[in-house]
């Protein structure tokens, strides 16, 4: 029996959240043993649920709202058209780490960067001063 097939099989519900990740219900059921295995099992209980997800009608799946992450990391929903454009739109825009830098109000001095280009020269507005 596969691991998503034994959890399933244990009484529980398991999906793949926008991230990506493992959802499990009800979580408040799974003991440490469970837990532990959901830990050791966790890409192949992804990888079956990915294949699960691509053996259903894609209308029921798509389009649905993806959950990505603006450069000064603000949460922005994105309409995904299917399973391949949501995970570009995940691994394009991920949820910023807490000790990752984002964009900090000092960085307004820099508001206008001019550019170059021969003759015409373009001016560039940085996100977050809109």
């Amino acid at each position: 029996m596969n691991p998503l097939s034994k959890i399933k099989n244990a009484g529980f519900d398991l999906s793949l959240t926008d991230t990506g990740n493992i959802y499990v219900e009800p979580a408040s059921r799974l003991t440490e043993t469970q837990l532990e295995y959901l830990r050791t099992h966790k890409a192949e209980i992804i990888r079956e649920l990915q294949a699960e997800a691509i053996n259903e009608p894609s209308s029921t799946l798509y389009p649905r709202l993806v959950t990505c992450w603006t450069p000064d990391g603000n949460p922005i929903s994105i309409l995904a058209k299917n399973a391949e454009h949501e995970a570009f739109l995940i691994k394009m825009n991920p949820k910023p780490k807490d000790n990752q830098s984002t964009l900090k109000k000092s960085d307004s001095a820099a508001k206008f960067s001019p550019i170059s280009l021969g003759k015409h020269p373009l001016t560039i507005k940085m996100a977050g001063d809109f």
